[in-house]
């Protein structure tokens, strides 16, 4: 589960190494934004308006 299940599910342009957990998973979550906008919320979080 996670943000590694997450990059694989939607298959997901990934490095290789991340600085944490945490890095992974913000990367992951502003990559599906636009594609579940209901659940991904406050925009701003991501830097997005």
């Amino acid at each position: 589960g996670g943000p590694a299940q997450l990059v694989r599910e939607y298959k997901l342009d990934h490095e290789n190494g991340y600085v944490d957990e945490c890095h992974l998973c913000y990367l992951s979550r502003l990559k599906l934004l636009n594609k579940f906008p209901q659940f991904l919320t406050p925009k701003h979080v991501y830097g997005v308006e």
